[in-house]
């Protein structure tokens, strides 16, 4: 079965599908209202299964919305509809660290120490906010085409806890600090011990805890812990 391509969001035009994972699809839309680019992240239904959780994305949503900060993905709206949640970002123009280090290779001492800082900036608006990004990663740090490093992808809709109940891994196994993959809530530190391992494979061009990457999460939990 083909499925017929997304052409309207809320009050969003689409233009493009960008990608999609676990938590749901990326496209690029155009807010009508404001005449504006914007990156819309439509999020799984089954991750909004109970009030608590509808309750925390729109907390979450709005504390990153107050934000004003450069290397922090701008929240301009939200809509926590249980049948069609999605959130929508500034569209940064630029790529991940992914591919920035696909195409170039590892950093040298400079350019770590220039993407060390404005990471942590970011890092830091998010704690002050009240708030844990819970999957950084380099796919998950944008490089615009001004040079700016900016933080995107938040995991609001993750919930605290990075492994669920039935073993399921939220998050991104390589770069979860150990004691998340025992069940424990994800708080700061979280964030600091993916920062570190991210900037570890900036630096060397190697991802962390070498393996296949096709490897089964609870595999890999079971070498990290």
């Amino acid at each position: 079965m083909t499925t017929a391509p997304v052409e309207q969001i809320g009050r969003y035009r689409i233009q493009r599908r960008l990608g999609g994972g676990g938590m749901g699809e990326v496209y690029q839309g155009v807010d009508p209202h404001l005449q504006r680019s914007v990156a819309i992240k439509v999020i799984r239904a089954e991750h909004f299964d109970n009030d608590e959780a509808r309750r925390r994305f729109a907390a979450e949503a709005r504390a990153l919305a107050a934000l004003a900060d450069p290397h922090v993905v701008r929240v301009y709206d939200f809509n926590p509809d249980p049948h069609d949640p999605f959130l929508v970002m500034e569209m940064l123009d630029g790529c991940n660290l992914r591919q920035v280090l696909s195409d170039n290779g590892r950093f040298d001492r400079r350019r770590l120490h220039d993407a060390a800082i404005q990471m942590l900036s970011g890092l830091a608006a998010i704690h002050a906010a009240g708030l844990v990004h819970r999957d950084l990663k380099p796919g998950n740090v944008m490089l615009t085409s001004a040079g700016t490093y900016v933080l995107i992808d938040l995991g609001l809709a993750h919930g605290h806890n990075d492994l669920t109940a039935t073993g399921q891994l939220i998050g991104t196994a390589r770069y979860l600090a150990p004691e998340l993959l025992t069940g424990q809530r994800a708080d700061p530190r979280s964030d600091c011990y993916a920062l570190g391992l991210t900037l570890w494979e900036l630096a060397t061009g190697r991802k962390p805890r070498r393996g296949s990457d096709d490897e089964a999460p609870l595999a890999l939990v079971r070498r990290i812990t």
